[in-house]
Order: C-alpha cells, then sequence, then structure tokens
C-alpha cells in the first residue's frame, strides 16, 4: 500500500494534530504513548504521532475516524490511475528529501526544535515584521523560512487535497484572516 511507504499524514508535516470524535476509542492510543488533549469544544492529539513507528501506525486497527478517513491527494491519484507508483514513489522521496533538508537546517538554528510538526514549526518562527528589523534573525532563519516554504508549496501541489469548489451561484464563506 502506498500509505506505508509514505507517513507525511502521520509524522508532522501535513498536519499539526488530528480531531478526536466522541466514537473514537481513547484507550488504544492512550495506550499508545498517545497525548490526548482538549480545548474548548474540540479533542485532538499533536503530530508527530506517538504511535507512528517505523513507518507503521501502532493503533491502526483502533485508529481514530480522522485517520481511517482521510486520504492524501497523492494517493487518491494513485488509486485513479492519474499517477503512477513509479511516480508516486518519486513524490514521496522528493517529499522527504525536502523534509530531511528542513530537519537539518532546524537541528542548526534551534537544537532544542526535535520532533515538532511543520505547522508548530513555522510558529515557532519569528514573525516577518520581527525579522525585517533584525539582520541576526534573517540570517539565522531566514533559509531554514525558505525551505519551509518549498516544502510546503510541494506539498500543496502533490499531497494536500484541493477544498472543494462551492456549486455555481454559491459563494464560499469567507475566512477572517
Amino acid at each position: 500500500m502506498l500509505c506505508r511507504s509514505c507517513g507525511l499524514c502521520c509524522d508532522g508535516t501535513l498536519f499539526g494534530k488530528v480531531p478526536l470524535r466522541a466514537a473514537d476509542s481513547q484507550l488504544p492510543l492512550r495506550a499508545a504513548g498517545i497525548e490526548i488533549q482538549r480545548a474548548e469544544t474540540e479533542t485532538f492529539f499533536k503530530q508527530p504521532c506517538a504511535a507512528y513507528q517505523n513507518r507503521c501506525c501502532q493503533v491502526y486497527r483502533d485508529r481514530p475516524a480522522s485517520c481511517r478517513n482521510y486520504r492524501c491527494l497523492l494517493l487518491k491519484n494513485y488509486e485513479s490511475g492519474a499517477v503512477s507508483w513509479a511516480e508516486a514513489q518519486q513524490k514521496i522521496s522528493r517529499a522527504v528529501a525536502l523534509i530531511e533538508a528542513l530537519n537539518g537546517s532546524v537541528q542548526r538554528a534551534d537544537p532544542s526544535l526535535v520532533r515538532t510538526s511543520l505547522f508548530d514549526l513555522s510558529r515557532l518562527l519569528p514573525e516577518a515584521a520581527e525579522m525585517s528589523t533584525q539582520p541576526e534573525l534573517r540570517k539565522k532563519y531566514g533559509p531554514l523560512m525558505l525551505q519551509i516554504a518549498a516544502l510546503s508549496a510541494y506539498l500543496q501541489t502533490h499531497f494536500q487535497p484541493k477544498p472543494e469548489a462551492p456549486p455555481q451561484g454559491i459563494s464560499s464563506p469567507k475566512h477572517p484572516s
């Protein structure tokens, strides 16, 4: 299966957290070392997933509905025949190479940032306004931010499903910035 050679939806690359539903059994998740969190009306666990070990989900039979139902763009394209096995493996290899290069840069910039999701990593970096006034921050984090942008663009192109367009005549809701 393609997912066994990838795992980007489990390792913190595609998501910062996984929402849980009331019907999801939390006991096997907790037993696997997953820390369940609650915030207001949401129950979730953060990525990278503690149950993702050696490119394999340790709670696969009891995985939450969010994990069970998720299908990345690459998987959908592979299943439809739009992408061959070899092409899919090349896209995964390229994503992994970008991630490894980014992880190396993260370790050089800030060794304390270990096993963090791409989402959390982006939030931990200085804001653009702060970097524009402090050249030492630009020097330290600028290349890292470029790598994050390159990885994000690659993921959006090959892995993250495009939002579905609303039916004609219906406008999509505006999201506050």
